[in-house]
Parts: C-alpha cells; sequence; structure tokens
C-alpha cells in the first residue's frame, strides 16, 4: 500500500441517528404511526448495519503536453482533466461508497416500495455526507481552504469510461473499500463516487456545465 494513500473507515457516526430520521421527513409525509415506526425501525437497524468508506491518495502532475496531463506518470486525455489539472501540483483521486453492506440491506426491502424508498433516501444522503468528510479531512490534512472535484462521467469533458484511468492511480479498491466497476465502467455498490481533488481558488462545481437543468442535485445555475 503505498504511503500517501488515506482509507476512511471509522466515518459512521458522522450522521445522529435522530439527525438521519429527521433528515427524512418520515414524521411530517407518514400518517400512519405504525408504519412510521416501522420505517424508523428500519432507519435504525440502517444506521447500524451501514460502513460508510473512501479512499484517496495525494498524486502528482509529473507531466504535461497539449493533448495529455500525466498523473503520477500516467497520461489523462480527457479534455476536462486537461483544463483543470495542467497548472497543479498535487491532486488527490478518490473512491468514496456508502458500503456494500448498507447496499445489500437496501435492497432487501425491493418489494416494499414505501420500505425502500425510505432506505434509499437514507443510502443517499449517507453517500453526501461521506464526501463532505473526505473533503474536509483532505483539507484539514493538507491545510487547504478551497478545494473542487472532477468526475468521470459527470460531463463530456471526461466520459465515464475514464473509470479505468482513475482507479489505478488508487490501487486495488475493490480490496480497500468494495467497491468494482463493472464492463461498462458504473460502479457497484450504486451509492459510490469518484474523481480526482484539486485546489481551486475558483469556485467550480460541475453542475456549472452540466445540461440536466431539472437534477434534484444542483447546485449552482448551470453557466451558458
Amino acid at each position: 500500500m503505498s504511503v500517501n494513500l488515506v482509507k476512511l473507515d471509522n466515518i459512521s457516526q458522522i450522521f445522529p441517528l435522530e439527525q438521519a430520521i429527521k433528515a427524512l421527513k418520515i414524521e411530517k409525509d407518514v400518517d400512519n404511526a405504525e408504519i412510521r415506526e416501522e420505517i424508523c425501525e428500519m432507519i435504525k437497524n440502517a444506521y447500524d448495519i451501514a460502513k460508510p468508506k473512501a479512499v484517496y491518495i495525494e498524486s502528482f502532475i509529473t507531466g504535461t503536453d497539449s493533448e495529455h496531463v500525466y498523473i503520477d506518470e500516467k497520461p489523462f486525455d480527457a479534455p476536462l482533466v486537461l483544463e483543470k489539472l495542467t497548472s497543479q501540483h498535487s491532486v488527490f483521486p478518490y473512491v468514496a461508497t456508502s458500503g456494500t453492506e448498507i447496499d445489500a440491506y437496501v435492497e432487501s426491502f425491493h418489494d416494499d416500495p414505501l420500505l425502500y424508498f425510505y432506505a434509499d433516501q437514507f443510502n443517499i444522503r449517507l453517500i453526501s455526507l461521506i464526501i463532505n468528510e473526505l473533503f474536509n479531512h483532505i483539507k484539514t490534512e493538507y491545510n487547504i481552504t478551497k478545494i473542487a472535484t472532477v468526475n468521470p462521467g459527470s460531463l463530456e469533458g471526461w466520459h465515464i469510461s475514464g473509470q479505468k484511468q482513475l482507479f489505478p492511480l488508487i490501487g486495488d479498491v475493490k480490496n480497500l473499500i468494495g467497491v468494482e466497476l463493472t464492463e461498462s465502467f458504473l460502479m457497484v455498490p450504486l451509492k459510490s463516487t469518484s474523481g480526482i481533488i484539486f485546489t481551486t481558488d475558483e469556485d467550480w462545481v460541475n453542475c456549472q456545465r452540466c445540461p440536466r437543468e431539472n437534477c434534484i442535485n444542483r447546485r449552482v445555475e448551470r453557466i451558458k
């Protein structure tokens, strides 16, 4: 294992149970008391089962040319990677996941639409919190004020097939945190995310160029 690789796997308590139940708005949206109790019990079990994980590595820009940026001497030719990382010195490739454990638990409710919905919503919030924890960890460890990320498959400038270049930068991601790639470069478990974090002086998020105007996860308006 590389000396500059960091695995975060003790972060399951970053989302207090009471906060999780409140965030899902169960009390507000479900009138039936027995059903509310059943959902809350399911979330309690999900909370105990969940083992979110993240892994990142400090990598270095080792060269550039008109068509490539080299990260740890490995060439990347995606336009978005060239645009955002060419001027960098070090970057942080990462993969984060809510975990195989919670993924299997959510799927166990597939035949119950209501429980499945709330279990999946819990899973969505969990991956968001993991990402925030990862970002905060890097900021603290490297004394960085502002960071941004580029992600394969999020924009046209870096196709999802870029996963096959990203994962080897980190190492055996499946063994480290249980995330693997399908033949179409999707991640399993589904509630996983990957990318390269970099330092920045500007406010950059993928939403600025994303054409999905009605995306529920949109953070800023698209720049046209």
